[in-house]
């Protein structure tokens, strides 16, 4: 999650400083980093502690779920907007597909099949 962390936080409009997680820190089921308006859901088992950590909590923007069953995410969303709605109005949830964002991260490591073939040729 930490690769796609600052794309979230563009995505949630930029709200406050660009959260990281700290280097060699485990990912975290649920993140909520203080001062943003954005919320991650890693673990989709995990959908009470995030509901938990986000009790009371207004001025969000987004919440993101990485999932890809289509009907859990339909679920949990349905979930997190009635629980969160009324204290955050123009909430968004969205779904993160967790086959892309592997594809991504690996991709990201790996470098792009794109950038290597130019390199070689170069």
């Amino acid at each position: 999650m930490p690769e796609i962390l600052p794309l979230l936080w563009l995505k949630a409009g930029a709200v406050g400083a660009r959260p990281e997680l700290p280097a060699g820190a485990a990912e975290p089921v649920v993140f909520v980093p203080e001062g943003n308006n954005f919320a991650v859901l890693l673990d989709e088992g995990r959908l009470t502690k995030l509901l938990q950590s986000l009790s009371g909590r207004s001025g969000l923007s987004h919440v993101f779920i990485v999932t890809d069953a289509d009907e859990s995410f339909k679920a949990m969303a349905a979930e997190v907007l009635d629980t969160l709605r009324q204290e955050n109005p123009g909430l968004q949830v969205v779904q993160l597909y967790r086959d892309y964002l592997t594809n991504f991260m690996i991709n990201k490591r790996q470098g792009s099949p794109i950038v290597a073939a130019s390199e070689a040729q170069g």
